[in-house]
């Protein structure tokens, strides 16, 4: 199964620090290495340059580049004359520029496809946490589009460590453009600008991990009831057009659940109580809110596209990574999910 990773010299198009992923491809180192030498393990030792384009008549085209790599030639997508590239090397640089808070670590970096996408993910040692033995590391993820579709995110994430299971840090529900819920920037001019500004305002950093810890260590002092799981495992995966503000009368398309639908809410809840009974939330956070917020994040990160169909398909790494963590259905989830956790905890 390819993963849709890219491929360079033969070689899958991802670096990772001592852990394999779940699709097993790519390099895995067990000591950190030079941010040369994971470029050039994770495939990403080259750049993007912007080449003119001509119509068939050999007339050149002003309003438009092509977004090539210096590689291997390939075009990556067309782009507006006022695009500007940020390089691969370029995320390293920025994520080394965190140091200014402490100790960071590239743990993984990557291609999809054929390098539209990049991504670099640093580990932030100084500012992990303890939960009651429920160690959380603390992330930065940069994922960088060379298309000119799309943009270059700038996301603080969470992982535990008993699983692979990832989560935007919790203090704002969207990335609008503070440290804690990261930003979007368009490849415009100015865009480095831009990223030295973001970087300096990340010495605010530590002040929203603090947050988030006092936010995880409020549902884990609270215990759940029956009635908590239920609306836990049933009201995240609601799509929000069916959402109704307290107060109003539901729509008749809110309570007339289909067969299908039925089936489907059945698997999710067996899911998630497996996952509730698993490793993952069977720790000294067990029986807390807390516990059944992960069950609904690692769902939300690991199963929720994960059918018999497309188990294979190339695209599937692609397809989970922006659900979960840009822009899909996985992000919708985990937000609703850690709005609910917090009403439950403060009722």
């Amino acid at each position: 199964m390819s993963a849709n990773l890219a491929i360079k010299n033969g070689k899958h198009s991802f670096y990772s620090l001592r852990e394999n992923a779940w699709h097993g491809l790519g390099q895995v180192v067990e000591v950190p290495v030079n941010d040369l030498e994971a470029q050039r393990l994770a495939g990403l030792d080259w750049e993007v340059e912007l080449v003119p384009l001509c119509r068939n008549d050999m007339v050149p085209v002003d309003t438009h580049l092509a977004a090539t790599r210096s590689d291997t030639k390939a075009t990556l997508g067309i782009v507006g004359a006022g695009y500007t590239p940020v390089q691969n090397a370029e995320l390293f640089e920025w994520l080394r520029g965190l140091e200014a808070i402490g100790k960071v670590t590239i743990e993984t970096a990557g291609a999809l496809g054929a390098g539209e996408i990049v991504w670099a993910l640093a580990r932030c040692d100084d500012l992990k946490y303890d939960i009651n033995g429920d160690i959380h590391h603390s992330y930065m993820s940069l994922t960088n589009g060379h298309s000119g579709n799309h943009k270059l995110l700038l996301t603080p994430t969470d992982t535990r460590q008993c699983c692979a299971n990832t989560t935007a840090m919790i203090v704002s529900q969207d990335r609008n453009g503070t440290v804690a819920s990261g930003w979007e920037l368009l490849h415009r001019r100015g865009i480095h600008r831009n990223l030295e500004i973001i970087q300096n305002l990340y010495a605010e950093t530590a002040k929203a991990h603090k947050i988030t810890k006092e936010v995880m260590e409020l549902l884990a002092s609270k215990p759940i009831t029956d009635a908590m799981v239920k609306r836990m495992f049933l009201e995240p995966f609601i799509p929000k057009a069916l959402i109704v503000p307290e107060g109003q009368e539901a729509p008749a398309e809110a309570n007339d659940e289909t067969v299908r639908a039925a089936l489907i809410r059945q698997e999710r809840e067996e899911r998630l109580n497996e996952i509730l009974a698993s490793a993952t939330c069977n720790t000294a956070n067990a029986g807390s809110i807390y516990s059944i917020y992960q069950a609904v994040t690692e769902f939300a990160e690991h199963d929720l596209l994960v059918r018999p169909k497309i188990a294979t398909d190339r695209g599937i790494m692609e397809a989970r990574f922006k659900s979960a963590n840009i822009d899909g259905r996985g992000v919708e989830i985990k937000r609703s999910a850690v709005k609910l956790a917090l009403e439950l905890a403060k009722a």
